[in-house]
């Protein structure tokens, strides 16, 4: 994991060049979204980054606001205070992320969390809002109430007002709470606001994808802003190696063999030394070095798809052939396929 601070967006925007394959979260605490100012800011924010996933908390939206501050090419899901002023949280998601909300939650904390279908993958975006008057321990307890029904990569974002600064502020014993679910902060060791770093990143082990956390300074509210940038790590597949014997070529190599013993020689074992260093090396003449990995694809030519699917379907005959034990029709299927197959590699 990597991590960069900037001064302004123009700095990220000069030293980084954007990457076509990251997905992008970009998270602030507003500290009010409902100034025409402020939003005009974030839309350019938008244009500028093109972030995926736009989170922000402190929105203090009411009931309709949200309908005006509608962001092109993103929808919004929020939930905001009924009885006193302040507070509320927001995300927008880019159209054509499939998104659904799993979980509000809206008492002394503010919880948002999304399902989303990211990189042919399930995972779970979390946006929380706890307020300075609240306890660690208050905050913890709703986040267990989450955590305890996620089984896939989660990123949690939102200002905790937990100043990992501050060892006093975040005791021991909350950390091994948050790393009993297999959650780690994203740090930056930078301050968020003033001196404290209260707006922060946690995730679950599961994600293997290349992190980058960029945080950047700006006008837009006394907090700053938090980029995080992922970039899909492709796992790379163990080549091994393996021998296969081409029997019609071994045929040719031996009949072309410099075979030649002589009548006089009756020597039984001198004749089946001879025959064995032929056939020897009409065998390594016949025997083709390949490349596989362990998801099937194999370096010879021969093995073609339908070679793989012929192979797909062997396997399943022979599942059910050991479900169905006495079914005449699945024996017969299982040993077609199998003869094919074997046809297949003699070829």
């Amino acid at each position: 994991m990597k991590w960069s601070s900037h001064a302004c967006f123009e700095d990220y925007l000069c030293q980084n060049v954007p990457h076509g394959n990251a997905f992008r979260y970009l998270y602030c605490n507003a500290r009010s979204l409902k100034s025409e100012l402020k939003f005009e800011q974030l839309k350019l924010r938008a244009f500028e980054i093109k972030p995926d996933i736009i989170l922000i908390a402190e929105t203090w939206f009411k009931e309709g606001d949200s309908n005006f501050f509608v962001l092109d090419g993103y929808c919004l899901f929020e939930s905001h205070r009924t009885v006193k002023r302040g507070g509320g949280i927001g995300i927008y998601v880019r159209l054509g992320i499939i998104s659904s909300l799993s979980v509000i939650i809206e008492t002394s904390v503010s919880i948002l969390q999304l399902k989303i279908r990211n990189l042919s993958r399930t995972e779970h975006v979390v946006l929380v809002y706890k307020p300075p008057n609240v306890t660690c321990d208050e905050l913890l307890s709703c986040l267990e109430s989450v955590l305890l029904s996620v089984k896939e990569i989660i990123f949690i974002f939102g200002d905790f007002n937990l100043n990992l600064l501050d060892s006093n502020e975040c005791p021991n014993n909350n950390r091994d709470l948050i790393s009993s679910f297999n959650l780690i902060f994203v740090r930056s060791e930078l301050p968020t606001r003033g001196n404290s770093l209260i707006d922060h990143v946690i995730k679950n082990t599961y994600s293997e994808d290349s992190i980058e956390l960029h945080v950047i300074q700006d006008d837009f509210s006394d907090h700053s802003w938090l980029l995080l940038e992922r970039t899909s790590v492709k796992t790379v597949q163990l080549q091994q190696t393996g021998k296969y014997l081409n029997y019609s070529l071994l045929e040719d190599n031996f009949k072309n063999s410099p075979l030649s013993i002589s009548n006089d020689i009756v020597d039984p074992e001198l004749c089946a030394n001879l025959l064995s260093a032929y056939l020897e090396d009409a065998t390594n003449k016949s025997t083709i070095t390949y490349i596989y990995s362990r998801g099937g694809v194999s370096g010879l030519p021969w093995v073609t798809k339908s070679y793989l699917n012929l192979r797909k379907r062997k396997d399943n005959w022979y599942a059910s052939r050991k479900r169905y034990p006495f079914n005449p029709g699945v024996l017969q299927s299982y040993k077609s396929c199998a003869n094919l197959e074997r046809k297949m590699r003699r070829k």
